[in-house]
């Protein structure tokens, strides 16, 4: 992770601490009853990684227990 960090590659905020959480989300699309969860993984696994990817003009993390805003 600090590797990606410095490379610029991970956004900023994200720590050791959101990998657990994360991960527990992903496995959670396992439990899902009626999905095909050898495929449902991939699309949450991808839509995951792209938010963690560092992008241009992004907003700041919420810390913990903030609550989101909607943009205006």
């Amino acid at each position: 992770m600090e590797r990606a960090h410095v490379e610029g590659a991970l956004r900023d905020g994200i720590t050791e601490a959101d990998i657990a959480p994360i991960a527990a989300m992903i496995d959670a699309v396992l439990s899902l009853p009626g999905e095909h969860p050898s495929e449902m993984w991939r699309r949450y696994v991808a839509i995951v990684l792209h938010g963690l990817r560092a992008h241009p003009d992004q907003r700041p993390l919420p810390g913990p227990g903030d609550v989101p805003r909607p943009p205006g």
